[in-house]
């Protein structure tokens, strides 16, 4: 669990300079770049957020465990990557 969290902060501090230069750099060729990458990010964290194997182990490990056994911050991730597919 702990490594999805840490995936998931260190994806975003990736994205958020695509972004950001896509809409403020004055070079094209870098606005270029960046477009090109946020959009190679985006599938992949599609591809991430939805692969079913990961799902099923996180779901599984979720019914697992009680609440009680995590803390609140736990808790609040735990829900948040267990709803993306649903059943």
């Amino acid at each position: 669990m702990v490594a999805l969290a840490e995936e998931d902060v260190l994806f975003g501090l990736v994205v958020k300079p695509c972004y950001f230069l896509s809409n403020v750099s004055a070079e094209k060729s870098v606005r270029d770049a960046s477009v090109a990458a946020k959009t190679a990010l985006s599938t992949y964290d599609v591809e991430r957020t939805y692969r079913q194997d990961i799902y099923q182990l996180v779901k599984s490990y979720h019914l697992q465990h009680k609440p009680s056994e995590h803390t609140d911050e736990e808790n609040r991730y735990l829900e948040k990557v267990s709803c993306p597919l649903g059943d």
